[in-house]
């Protein structure tokens, strides 16, 4: 059988199509040929790959079948196998990020999340040893991912919380989904519903309160969130916190 090729695109391709796919790619790899790429030459192409039903780098062609299940697998693997073939893939995003007013955290990591398991890979990883299951995060950025477009850009802006946002994109194949899906619409409703007076601590407040009276959340008081991080704290943060606590009567 004849492999595929790694093909270069075609710019006024359809979007979501194979050949749009390939031009992405050609795109950015344009772009990092500069040894002194920096997040304005490529934020856009991210941006852009993900316009689709389905990122681009699910649907590009390469020598071996087609398309990249992460965008980390695509940022590293090598040209030959149709990816960038840049291998420090921390590098990559540390740039990518570096201008927040371009590009922040949140935003990138919601474009790149790694996507659910198919049917199959699911079966598959019944018995699995804890880490081969996906992290709290990422479980966390595809709810995101799943929620109105409003969530996402809230989150993105800082205007949410994680957790919170997390709730209103309910997991279809999940138990208890339609209940769910009910009460995260009333609460995406509710945001809707704000007036925002330009005071972003306050409209956040607003938000955060507005999820929480639809899924009975309440706020944890300070003490609660001290119980919390104590819980978390390492045995040489705990002995730093009790120096402070003693220096700052």
């Amino acid at each position: 059988m004849t492999k595929n090729l790694v093909l270069p695109g075609d710019q006024f391709a359809e979007k979501g199509t194979q050949a749009w796919a390939d031009w992405q790619r050609s795109r950015l790899c344009h772009a990092i040929k500069d040894v002194h790429f920096e997040a304005k030459q490529i934020v856009g192409v991210i941006r852009e790959m993900c316009a689709g039903e389905h990122p681009a780098w699910h649907l590009m062609t390469r020598p071996e079948g087609r398309g990249f299940r992460t965008f980390e697998e695509f940022v590293t693997a090598i040209p030959q196998e149709g990816g960038l073939g840049y291998p420090d893939y921390v590098k990559f995003r540390t740039i990518a990020i570096s201008d927040r007013t371009i590009l922040n955290e949140r935003e990138y990591d919601l474009l790149t999340a790694i996507p659910g398991p198919t049917p199959q890979e699911a079966g598959q990883r019944k018995g699995c040893a804890p880490g081969a299951h996906p992290s709290r995060r990422v479980k966390g950025l595809r709810a995101i991912n799943r929620a109105p477009a409003l969530v996402g850009r809230l989150y993105v802006a800082g205007l949410i919380d994680a957790k919170l946002a997390e709730c209103l994109g309910p997991d279809k194949d999940a138990p208890g989904y339609a209940g769910r899906k009910e009460k995260a619409d009333r609460a995406v409703a509710a945001i809707k519903g704000l007036s925002r007076n330009g005071d972003d601590a306050d409209y956040r407040r607003s938000v955060n309160e507005a999820v929480r009276r639809v899924f009975g959340k309440k706020e944890r008081t300070p003490r609660e969130w001290l119980e919390h991080w104590w819980g978390k704290a390492t045995a040489a943060t705990r002995r730093a916190f009790r120096r402070w606590i003693e220096e700052n009567p």
